[in-house]
C-alpha cells in the first residue's frame, strides 16, 4: 500500500468515523420531549435538554414539543336546552403530557388536532347542549367552560395530551335569526318610548290644567280685591265730596258744571262750532256774578 492509498484510507475511516459520531448524537433542546424508535417501536423517552446518544442508523428520533399548542375550533351551531340557536366559536390551549401515548395514538401533530377537534366539537354540543342562551351571557359562563374542560381531560387524556385551557371567543345567534331579535329589540324600545311619551302627555296635561286652575283661581282673588279697592276708593271719594260740597255749595256746584262741560266738549275729534245762550247755562250766569 502506497503513501498515497494510505492517506486516503486514513481521510475515508475519519470520514465515516465523523458519520457515525454525529449520527450517534443529538441535543434535545428545553422545550422538545423526545421518543428513541428502533425498528418502530419506542425505546426511550428523553426529557431532559441536553447532549445525548442514540444507535446510528438503526435508532430514529421523533420530536415533540412541550409547549402549549393552540387549537382553533371552526364555528360550530348548537341547540341548547332553551331551543335557541347559538353560533360558538371556541379556541383552546393544549400539550403534550405523555409522548409515549401521544406516539402510539396519534403520531403526528396534525392528526392528534384533528381527533382532539372531533372530540372538543361533541363535548361542546353535550355541555352547551343543557344551558340556556341566558347562561352563556352570564357569569356562569365560567362554570360551564370548567365543566367542557374537565369533560376535555377525560377524553383527550387516552392521547397523551392535557388540555391547559378553553375560551369562548364569542357566542353569538345565527345570522338569519339576528334581524328578527333586533327588530323585535327595536320594536320593545318604540313601545316603551311611546309609554313614556304617554306618561308625559298625561302629566303635561295636569300640570296644564293644575296651571290654569291656578291662573283662574289668581285672576278672580285680584279682580275680587281690586273690585274691593275700588269700592273703598268711590266710598272715600264720595265722602270727600260730600264734606267739600257741605263746605262751599255754590263751588262744588260750579265746579261739577266744568266738568260736565269738559266731558261734553272732549268726545269729539272736530273742532266744532257752539252757539250758547247764556240764560240757558248757569256757568255763564255765575260769570256774569
Amino acid at each position: 500500500m502506497t503513501l498515497t492509498t494510505k492517506a486516503k484510507f486514513l481521510v475515508s475511516l475519519a470520514i465515516i468515523l465523523l458519520v457515525v459520531a454525529i449520527s450517534s448524537t443529538f441535543i434535545v433542546k428545553p422545550d422538545e420531549q423526545v421518543i428513541v424508535i428502533k425498528f418502530g417501536d419506542p425505546q426511550r423517552i428523553i426529557q431532559e435538554p441536553g447532549l445525548h446518544f442514540k444507535i446510528p442508523f438503526i435508532e430514529e428520533l421523533v420530536k415533540y414539543s412541550k409547549k402549549s399548542l393552540p387549537l382553533d375550533i371552526p364555528a360550530k351551531e348548537i341547540i341548547m336546552s332553551d331551543k335557541s340557536r347559538v353560533v360558538v366559536d371556541t379556541f383552546s390551549l393544549f400539550r403534550i403530557a405523555d409522548p409515549l401515548k401521544f406516539y402510539q395514538r396519534a403520531r403526528t401533530l396534525s392528526r392528534a388536532m384533528m381527533l382532539l377537534q372531533q372530540q372538543l366539537v361533541a363535548d361542546l354540543n353535550k355541555t352547551i347542549a343543557k344551558v340556556n342562551f341566558d347562561v352563556m351571557l352570564s357569569d356562569r359562563r365560567s362554570e360551564v367552560m370548567a365543566e367542557i374542560v374537565s369533560e376535555m381531560k377525560d377524553s383527550a387524556g387516552y392521547m397523551g395530551v392535557e388540555i391547559v385551557d378553553i375560551r369562548i371567543r364569542r357566542a353569538d345567534v345565527p345570522t338569519q335569526i339576528s334581524r328578527a331579535i333586533y327588530d323585535r329589540m327595536i320594536s320593545e324600545r318604540d313601545r316603551i318610548a311611546k309609554q313614556f311619551r304617554a306618561i308625559g302627555d298625561e302629566r303635561a296635561q295636569a300640570i296644564k290644567a293644575e296651571a290654569n286652575r291656578q291662573s283662574t283661581v289668581i285672576i278672580a282673588e285680584a279682580n275680587r280685591d281690586a273690585e274691593k279697592m275700588r269700592g273703598e276708593g268711590d266710598a272715600k271719594a264720595a265722602d270727600i265730596y260730600e264734606k267739600t260740597y257741605s263746605q262751599n255749595q255754590k263751588f262744588y256746584a260750579f265746579y261739577r258744571h266744568l266738568q260736565a262741560y269738559e266731558k261734553a266738549l272732549a268726545e269729539t275729534d272736530e273742532k266744532p262750532t257752539f252757539i250758547i245762550n247764556p240764560k240757558k247755562f248757569k256757568f255763564f250766569d255765575q260769570l256774569s256774578q
